[in-house]
C-alpha cells in the first residue's frame, strides 16, 4: 500500500471517530463526515449512504448507551426510530432519481449553510430540560 493511501485512510478513520463523537452528543456529525468522504473522490450518494450508515450505528450504539444508564426511555424513542426509518428510506428513494452531476454542485453549497448555520446557532446541541 501506498503512503497516500495510509494517509487517506487515517484522515478517514479520524472523521469517523470524530464525526461519530459528534452525533452521539449533539447530532451533526456529517457536517464532518460527509466534506471528507468527498473530498477523497467519493460521488455525493455514495458520501451521502456511507455517512447515514456510519451515523446509524454511532446513533444505536450511543442510544443503547443512554437507555442502560436511563438517560432515555425505550418506550419514548420507538416513534423517533420508526419515523427515522421512513425518512431515510424515503431519502434514500428521492436520492438515487437526482441528477448526480446536480447533487455535485448543490450537495457542497448546503454543507456550507449547514456548517455556517450550527456555528451561528448558540442553543444547537442544548437540552431544554
Amino acid at each position: 500500500m501506498d503512503p497516500l493511501a495510509i494517509h487517506t485512510y487515517v484522515i478517514l478513520l479520524g472523521a469517523a471517530f470524530v464525526g461519530g463523537f459528534v452525533d452521539s452528543i449533539a447530532g451533526g456529525g456529517g457536517i464532518i463526515t460527509v466534506p471528507v468522504l468527498l473530498s477523497i473522490g467519493l460521488p455525493v450518494p455514495l458520501a451521502l449512504g456511507t455517512n447515514k450508515l456510519q451515523a446509524a450505528f454511532g446513533s444505536f450504539t450511543a442510544s443503547v448507551n443512554y437507555i442502560r444508564k436511563d438517560l432515555a426511555d425505550l418506550k419514548d424513542t420507538i416513534p423517533g426510530i420508526v419515523f427515522t426509518v421512513l425518512g431515510a428510506t424515503g431519502g434514500a428513494f428521492t436520492l438515487q432519481r437526482v441528477d448526480p452531476a446536480f447533487l455535485a454542485r448543490v450537495v457542497p453549497i448546503m454543507l456550507i449553510g449547514i456548517f455556517v448555520y450550527l456555528l451561528l446557532s448558540p442553543k444547537f446541541g442544548h437540552n431544554e430540560s
